[in-house]
């Protein structure tokens, strides 16, 4: 659904970033930030839909501590650090840049964590996994006679 959704977006928001300059009567460095985000930023958002599909995975198979930490790690060490570096180093577009990539990253990691679940499932071994003890996720009792899916 990413690719089927942002990638044509992302070519259309491309075609006509001239017009939208033009529409919204951008100059300067708000024309050249919009252009420089119509390029190259508008694209990288199907790897962070990697991250907006993985996270609710994760929840459903009983980890939601993973989509949590998945986004501490995507806002605070990774977009804090890269929003301040590259926008030291290319001003508002590193400012851009610099989330892009941090969404990128996380992406990238919070599907392979999914995938990595998925597998496990998959193949019939345990998803409780012992290494992750109570600080990631504490599972409840389900009431008797409500019926839960995910073991």
């Amino acid at each position: 659904f990413c690719l089927a959704y942002v990638i044509p977006v992302a070519i259309v928001i491309y075609l006509l970033q001239s017009w939208l300059i033009g529409v919204f009567d951008l100059q300067g460095e708000a024309a050249d930030l919009l252009s420089f985000y119509a390029t190259f930023i508008v694209g990288s958002y199907v790897l962070f839909g990697l991250q907006l599909a993985a996270n609710p995975v994760m929840n459903s198979l009983r980890h939601p501590g993973f989509s949590t930490i998945s986004n501490i790690v995507r806002d605070l060490l990774l977009a804090v650090p890269l929003v301040g570096l590259f926008a030291g180093w290319f001003g508002a577009r590193g400012v851009l840049a610099g989330q892009a990539l941090a969404n990128a990253i996380a992406g990238v990691i919070a599907f392979s964590v999914a995938l990595w679940l998925i597998k496990r499932v998959e193949k019939g071994l345990s998803i409780d996994l012992p290494w992750t003890g109570k600080i990631f996720h504490h599972h409840r009792a389900v009431a008797p006679g409500v019926q839960h899916r995910g073991h």
